[in-house]
């Protein structure tokens, strides 16, 4: 994993903190001067942790889960954050939990959701094409995988907006950490009164009902283990497919050329969502904890240090990808690690594919003149995820009353 001579102690700080908005709004010209200089680095920011900053650091630190633990959460600082399952346990345990969400999450069963998720896209674009303006963040990409999401997890749309802003406070929360613990607690008191009616009723066709029924090591699960499970999953579900959504989007909006190729060699859309997937990266970061000393990059590692793989940073390495700060739809193979890899490669890979595509074929083909305003000040959330705040757009409007058979299809972009 490196030069079998580590340097002694060696502490290459360089001050990174990822919760600073200063850093984040544009981190990539840090990240690539991790790359250029060392692609280990360290920190001092909330008691110290170590950075892998490159594609194949990453990639090393990803596929050692031996060392390199999920179990002391998967965020810095630690404090902040209620460890979820299965994201912050390791194999065996881990791969108990995944074997029993995983049946619902693979690509053939989130099919179930293409077209719930079409038709709320068409819904919310009635809801806005005659004003010729959206507001792409709020208005659209932030509401339509609720149609698919909730129900897969069985989860009712009657408090969604306050659980949506629990949801927001809780992964954005690093300025205010008494705040962010709070909306911790208001999300789990709710999904814990979910899960008391639920046990109380018929097993519901979706996760809820799986975990109520299911065993690990011959024992059921509890309440806890099941508020934990369906929280990440919303942390998922409404927020890293979002941030994707947005900047596919944007991109479009910005390069027509690239949308007439889509249309004419629809073969080029599974290419270009992973394309979108690794430029945007969602989730900058995830932190691992040492279980063992050990050395990575030619620097000695001691058990009980955290280290940060910088998923951005790996997916933005000029030695991995040619170019890599600017989007290419036919880059072939992207490869990127933005799904992360190895034990804890995303439970929601499919459903997020499937979202960005019908998302933004639907939006083209319904708005193909949309535009993001020019003057628009353009600025992201930031902490281990990287989100648009706002995505300001404006288009012709459609003075014409849509019908449902009138909707032009992801076929005909």
């Amino acid at each position: 994993m490196g030069p079998a001579e580590p340097y002694p102690d060696a502490r290459p700080d360089i001050g990174f903190d990822h919760g600073s908005a200063a850093v984040m709004r544009d981190p990539y010209p840090l990240y690539h001067r991790m790359q250029t200089d060392c692609p280990i680095n360290w920190s001092s920011a909330y008691g110290g942790f170590w950075i892998a900053g490159s594609y194949s650091a990453v990639v090393d630190v990803a596929m050692n889960h031996k060392i390199f633990s999920s179990t002391d959460g998967a965020g810095i600082p630690r404090g902040a954050y209620v460890p979820l399952f299965p994201i912050h346990l390791d194999p065996p345990r881990q791969t108990a939990f995944r074997k029993i969400l995983n049946p619902r999450f693979s690509a053939a069963a989130v099919e179930r959701w293409r077209a719930p998720f079409a038709a709320e896209m068409h819904r919310l674009i009635d809801g806005f094409e005659a004003r010729g303006h959206v507001e792409l963040a709020s208005e659209l990409f932030l509401e339509a995988p609720l149609a698919a999401v909730l129900p897969l997890i069985g989860v009712p749309r009657t408090r969604v907006r306050e659980l949506r802003e629990w949801i927001a406070v809780s992964l954005r929360g690093r300025a205010d950490m008494d705040k962010a613990r709070a909306a911790q607690l208001q999300i789990r008191d709710y999904l814990l009164e979910l899960i008391a009616e639920r046990r109380a009723a018929p097993k519901g066709d979706d996760v809820l009902g799986d975990l109520i029924e299911a065993e690990v090591a011959g024992e059921p699960l509890s309440d806890d283990d099941i508020y934990r499970t369906l929280t990440i999953i919303l942390f998922g579900g409404l927020d890293t497919t979002t941030a994707a959504l947005l900047e596919g989007a944007r991109h479009l909006a910005a390069h027509p050329e690239d949308v007439d190729r889509l249309a004419a060699d629809p073969s080029l859309w599974p290419d270009a969502v992973e394309e979108f997937v690794r430029f945007t990266s969602p989730t900058q970061g995830a932190a691992r904890t040492l279980l063992a000393d050990t050395e990575e990059g030619g620097f000695a590692m001691r058990k009980g240090e955290k280290i940060m793989m910088m998923l951005a940073a790996a997916n933005h390495d000029a030695a991995k990808y040619p170019d890599p700060d600017k989007v290419a739809i036919d880059r072939c193979p992207v490869d990127h690690v933005a799904f992360g890899r190895g034990a804890h490669l995303c439970l929601g890979r499919h459903l997020a594919r499937l979202e960005i595509t019908e998302g933004l074929q639907i939006l083209f083909a319904r708005l193909p003149d949309i535009r993001i305003d020019s003057d628009a000040q353009l600025d992201y959330w930031v902490n281990e995820t990287r989100s648009l705040i706002a995505l300001p757009a404006h288009f012709a409007p459609r003075t014409t009353p849509s019908t449902a058979g009138s909707h032009p299809t992801h076929g005909d972009i």
